[in-house]
């Protein structure tokens, strides 16, 4: 499946093994590069250094309870950033509620979708 996000560097950082798996082999199958995946954020901020990324697609809890920190370094970097989470929209603070949040457990064509609109302002 290609979308308008083929050839896009896509960041992806999940700490659980097979969802991360699951959501490279759907970017991939999109046709972005993905960057990744990491399964934490120190892991990924280090290539980041090397590599710069057109969007990034971040768990929120990487197994040590809710971080947003990972998220708005990014934001305020300008990269465009999905949040995946199975806590739901509630828990985001004020400044990051205008990021592309997709809820665990999800389609691909709900991520798909949700990195297109993540990018979009960008394209």
């Amino acid at each position: 499946m290609t979308t308008p996000n083929a050839q896009r560097s896509v960041l992806l950082v999940e700490d659980d093994f097979l969802q991360a798996q699951s959501t490279a082999s759907i970017l991939d199958d999109a046709g972005a590069r993905v960057v990744g995946p990491f399964g934490s954020f120190g892991d990924a901020e280090e290539v980041l250094t090397r590599r710069p990324v057109d969007c990034a697609v971040l768990d929120l809890d990487l197994g040590d309870g809710l971080d947003t920190a990972p998220a708005r370094k990014l934001h305020n970097e300008g990269v465009p950033v999905v949040l995946i989470t199975g806590y739901g929209p509630d828990i985001l603070p004020a400044e990051l509620q205008m990021l592309v949040l997709v809820e665990k457990p999800y389609t691909p064509s709900l991520l798909l979708d949700a990195v297109s609109r993540a990018l979009q302002p960008f394209q």
